[in-house]
């Protein structure tokens, strides 16, 4: 089977035919040795994950685990949680005037720099949340240094902010199972 016949196979049994035809993506990278991916730079303004999602990740109930330096990749998990360790809580960062539905837009040249927009409010320890997944269903955007971020979509507690962005790193947040 040549390559453009493994990848065919690999975008149709992940069920992103369209999703990532539409988003203008040059090149996918697959996993099948036990190496660490490079990155690959994609389109968006960093909308896009510079690392495919391994088999375990995508197994219905499973946890997504950190990078060894905390960091999360892409993860079609939806239920996270703000860190105890974080007693006066974590910033949720938003461009003034932007949405997400804005920021996922291909034609969007707003510049990803996250951790320079504005606090919107912060989200308290144990506070659990669930994310926007984006358009290929896998929920982490990358900024302009290459850091990853979650989409607080909503929260289960009225006063918590949503509609903002939270680091997508084992200090700040962590995994939880869906309810």
């Amino acid at each position: 089977m040549t390559a453009k016949n493994d990848l065919r196979l690999v975008i149709l049994s992940l069920g992103l035919g369209l999703v990532l035809t539409g988003m203008g993506v040059r090149a996918i990278a697959c996993q099948n040795s036990l190496h660490a991916p490079s990155p690959v730079p994609l389109d968006n303004g960093g909308l896009s994950s510079e690392s495919p999602v391994t088999k375990t990740q995508t197994e219905e109930g499973s946890i997504p685990q950190p990078r060894a330096n905390g960091d999360y990749q892409r993860s079609p998990h939806s239920s996270w949680q703000i860190t105890q360790s974080n007693t006066q809580g974590i910033d949720c960062r938003m461009l003034g005037n932007t949405n997400y539905s804005q920021l996922e837009n291909p034609s969007n040249k707003t510049e990803l720099n996250i951790e320079n927009w504005p606090v919107v409010g912060k989200l308290p320890a144990g506070q659990d949340f669930e994310i926007n997944l984006g358009p290929a269903g896998f929920g982490v955007v990358y900024d302009t240094k290459k850091q990853p971020w979650i989409y607080v979509e909503k929260t289960d507690q009225k006063a918590a902010p949503s509609h903002c962005f939270v680091r997508a790193n084992r200090q700040f947040v962590q995994p939880i199972s869906a309810e």
